[in-house]
């Protein structure tokens, strides 16, 4: 695990603790009307980017201590996710 995801804080936050990152994205609720609150996140051999929209912040998140755990070279994406084809509050895996 490097990271852990959460979401429906009235605040956003992050947290690093023994090798995880923790973020807590901010709740919809607590967005002024018109405004956005949601991320993007991309996922690299050694990081992740965190593309934050509206009031969400921009991170980039990375991998301490661990080896290239993909078949591709360092910098390529590993996954993209389809947005189009989920439904609402659908779990997404993604195995690296």
């Amino acid at each position: 695990v490097v990271a852990y995801l959460s979401g429906h804080a009235h605040s956003s936050g992050y947290a690093y603790a023994n090798g995880i990152h923790y973020i807590s994205f901010h709740a919809i609720i607590e967005t002024p009307p018109e405004t956005e609150a949601f991320a993007t996140i991309a996922v690299f051999d050694d990081r992740l980017e965190v593309e934050g929209h509206g009031t969400e912040t921009n991170r980039i998140l990375y991998f301490k201590n661990m080896n290239n755990f993909s078949n591709e070279s360092t910098g390529d994406v590993i996954e993209e996710i389809n947005h189009e084809e989920l439904g609402a509050n659908q779990t997404i895996e993604v195995n690296v």
